[in-house]
């Protein structure tokens, strides 16, 4: 496992890394290939820290966000979080392996799309697309940006605030 640490508004004491990577090569025994593992450290304010993970996987990204009063509960938090995550990830490549082996799928164990939606993708600003989002009171909304004329995707985060997606391609 590749591991990078990073500290952001935070300071990462070396006994900190230490423990990070102690428990995260935990993680070791359920990747084949090397796998390429990112922490985040950040202090939020009012005493409290943030901690992210992210492990890429291939072309698939495992992540878990946890925020506690101490950098190192963070760390025991986040490890089951990504373990379930683990789990259900092996789960379902073993079950489309079964599935291609044999054939046979039983109706409960297919994720399906159940609608399809389609619409018209309106050149606007960032600042329009926000408007979008509170007048239609959705989660997300995607547009084609103006600004570099792609397509973007901005949505409402849990803190209230947004986040726009920009693919790269």
């Amino acid at each position: 496992m590749r591991l990078e640490i990073v500290g952001k508004n935070y300071v990462v004491a070396d006994r900190l890394q230490e423990v990070i990577e102690q428990k995260l090569d935990k993680l070791d025994k359920y990747f084949v290939d090397d796998v390429f593992t990112r922490v985040v450290c950040r202090e939020e304010g009012r005493g409290r820290h943030l901690m992210e993970i992210t492990i890429k996987v291939g072309s698939r990204i495992l992540r878990a966000e946890v925020s506690s009063d101490n950098m190192y509960d963070n760390i025991d938090l986040a490890l089951p979080k990504l373990e379930r995550q683990i789990r259900k990830y092996r789960t379902k490549l073993d079950k489309q392996i079964k599935m291609t082996s044999q054939d046979v799928v039983e109706e409960s164990e297919v994720q399906r799309i159940v609608r399809s939606k389609q619409f018209e993708v309106v050149p606007m600003t960032v600042d329009e697309a926000m408007l979008q989002i509170e007048l239609l009171g959705h989660e997300f909304f995607v547009f084609l940006n103006v600004d570099n004329n792609r397509i973007n995707v901005v949505y409402k985060r849990r803190e209230g605030d947004y986040g726009i997606l920009d693919p790269i391609y």
